[in-house]
């Protein structure tokens, strides 16, 4: 994924694993950047999975952040799952972590 954004993530991309935010404050600039995107995309041969493509809704959520025009914030739902958690102490249980 790095070598795939490197070339444009100065314009405003950015990435956790293999999903991609486009970010910009400047309402017309999301078709430009959207046309990089897909630019880079046919240039090295990359898809992108229909079903999970959101493009212009209110709200998003990315790396389990909740996005949208207030900012970016965990969910409380996300917070108590957090709180709960119980952290592996074993090998076995960090792999299944």
């Amino acid at each position: 994924m790095d070598s795939f954004l490197s070339p444009i993530r100065d314009m405003g991309f950015r990435n956790y694993f293999d999903d991609i935010a486009v970010a910009t404050s400047d309402l017309q600039q999301i078709p430009i950047l959207l046309d990089e995107l897909v630019n880079r995309a046919i240039k090295v041969g990359a898809t992108f999975k229909l079903s999970s493509l959101q493009i212009g809704g209110p709200a998003t959520y990315f790396f389990g952040l909740r996005c949208d025009k207030n900012g970016v914030y965990a969910p409380s739902l996300q917070l108590a799952k957090l709180a709960n958690l119980e952290i592996p102490n074993t090998k076995k249980g960090l792999r299944s972590y």
